[in-house]
C-alpha cells in the first residue's frame, strides 16, 4: 500500500469511527463506572465488530482487514481523545500481534493438530463477548479450547 493510501484509509477509518462514537459512545457514562464494577455493552461492541475494528490487524484469509499498524493507531489515537474507555488495544492490537508473532516464529514448523488447535482457540476468543484471554475469563466453549490449546504438543509426535 502507497503512503497517499495509507493515509486516505487512515482518514477513512478516522472519519468512520468518529461517526460511530459520536453515535454511539457517551463519554459521561465514565462517571457511572466511578465505585462500581464495568459492563461490557453488547451492543456497542456489536457496532465495533460490524465496523471491524476487531479484525484491523488480522489477515484477510482470517476474517480481517490486513490493514497495518498505522491505521490501528489513527483508531486507538482517535479513542484516546474520546475517552473510549473499552479495551481496544487488549482485544484487537494485541492478539493479532501475538498470532503473528507466533506464526512467523513457530506455526510453520508445528504439527498441524496444534495448528488446528491454536487456529480453534484464537478464532473463538476474538468472537466471544464472554471471554477475555488476558485475564484467562472463558466462557465454558473458550475454557475447553484453551485446555485443548495446552494439551496439544507442538511439535508432532513421532
Amino acid at each position: 500500500m502507497s503512503k497517499f493510501d495509507s493515509q486516505s484509509v487512515a482518514g477513512l477509518l478516522r472519519e468512520s469511527a468518529g461517526s460511530f462514537l459520536l453515535a454511539q459512545h457517551a463519554p459521561a457514562r465514565l462517571r457511572g463506572w466511578i465505585g462500581r464494577a464495568r459492563t461490557v455493552d453488547a451492543t456497542l461492541w456489536k457496532g465495533i465488530a460490524d465496523l471491524g475494528w476487531t479484525g484491523l490487524l488480522l489477515p484477510e484469509e482470517l476474517g480481517g482487514s490486513g490493514l497495518g499498524i498505522a491505521e490501528a493507531a489513527e483508531l486507538a489515537s482517535l479513542l484516546g481523545e474520546k475517552l473510549f474507555a473499552e479495551p481496544f488495544v487488549a482485544c484487537t492490537v494485541m492478539p493479532a500481534v501475538l498470532l503473528d508473532a507466533a506464526s512467523r516464529q513457530t506455526a510453520a514448523n508445528a504439527a498441524p493438530e496444534w495448528r488446528n488447535a491454536r487456529d480453534q482457540y484464537l478464532n473463538h476468543v476474538m468472537a466471544c463477548r464472554a471471554c477475555y484471554a488476558p485475564t484467562a475469563r472463558y466462557c465454558l466453549t473458550g475454557a475447553d479450547l484453551r485446555a485443548s490449546y495446552d494439551a496439544t504438543p507442538m511439535e508432532a509426535q513421532q
